[in-house]
């Protein structure tokens, strides 16, 4: 996770727990804590101390997009990434509460122009100053609560989609024009996971 550059500073505890308090840095002052729970595949919680001053981010050589990779970073407003970028992971910015630039000089849009196929469960979770965002043609995947809590107001998601989570739109309650491939999980999908409301 982002956090790791902190590592004099973190820990870790066994199991996954909201209850989880690092004791020994819980006042560290101008510093932001980050934790990995509630991330499948993760057996601890881990945490760090990020600079509360830092703002902006610029990856410059990475392939994928580790789960949790910025969760919990509150303070983050701007990210940037190369378009090589070949998978967005679960969590990745989940909770990330002041992003408001992703790939984009403009407030509020999340470019996420790239050369990936699969968005992961909760990937964008509670970034909810994006108002806009561009999914690119190639994306097959959108996972379970992937946009959740979006300020977006308007979103066409592209015809290389094959299957979208449940609840991947829950929570973006400004949302007033969407164009869609299908309409529920998949072309396929039968039963409750064929309506309109499987994807809030």
């Amino acid at each position: 996770i982002f956090g790791y550059t902190q590592k004099s500073t973190g820990g870790y505890s066994s199991g996954q727990t909201t209850a989880f308090i690092n004791t020994n840095y819980s006042s560290a002052e101008g510093a932001v804590w980050q934790y990995s729970c509630y991330v499948s595949g993760y057996k601890n919680s881990f945490y760090y101390y990020i600079p509360s001053s830092l703002k902006c981010v610029v990856i410059t050589n990475q392939g994928n997009i580790r789960p949790a990779a910025f969760n919990g970073c509150e303070n983050i407003n701007e990210i940037t990434y190369t378009k090589t970028i070949s998978n967005i992971s679960e969590a990745a910015f989940q909770n990330c509460k002041a992003l408001n630039r992703i790939n984009s000089k403009v407030d509020g849009r999340a470019d996420l122009t790239g050369k990936y196929s699969h968005i992961g469960n909760h990937a964008f979770k509670n970034c909810s100053l994006i108002n806009d965002v561009i999914i690119p043609n190639g994306v097959m995947n959108i996972g379970e609560y992937a946009f959740e809590s979006l300020s977006m107001t308007g979103l066409t998601i592209p015809d290389t989609v094959q299957e979208i989570g449940a609840g991947a739109f829950y929570g973006c309650n400004k949302l007033q024009s969407l164009s869609i491939p299908f309409v529920g999980q998949s072309k396929d999908a039968s039963a409750y996971n064929a309506v309109f409301g499987y994807i809030f």
